[in-house]
């Protein structure tokens, strides 16, 4: 899903549902014996300022499945501000 409420500001969601094709047989701490990796849920908002600046924001969260041991919930977040600098070289 995607959207602009602003002439500057893009946003979307977006989920991705992650899976295997078959259990991973190795250590029983961390791996279950399923074959759903989880539920990724991501927000991110893109910016421009002014013509040397943009950046964004993404939120992302994990919802782990049963191919992971341990279900505890993740999440991700990140901000970044972005400053370009524009220099034509002729040769």
């Amino acid at each position: 899903f995607g959207y602009s409420p602003l002439k500057w500001m893009k946003g979307r969601l977006t989920c991705y549902r992650m899976g295997a094709y078959h259990p991973f047989a190795a250590n029983p701490a961390a791996f279950g014996n399923g074959t759903t990796r989880g539920n990724m849920y991501q927000a991110r908002t893109d910016f421009k300022l002014r013509k040397y600046w943009s950046g964004h924001v993404v939120y992302e969260r994990l919802a782990p499945g049963s191919f992971h041991a341990n279900p505890d919930k993740a999440w991700f977040l990140r901000f970044e501000v972005i400053f370009h600098i524009e220099k034509s070289h002729e040769f």
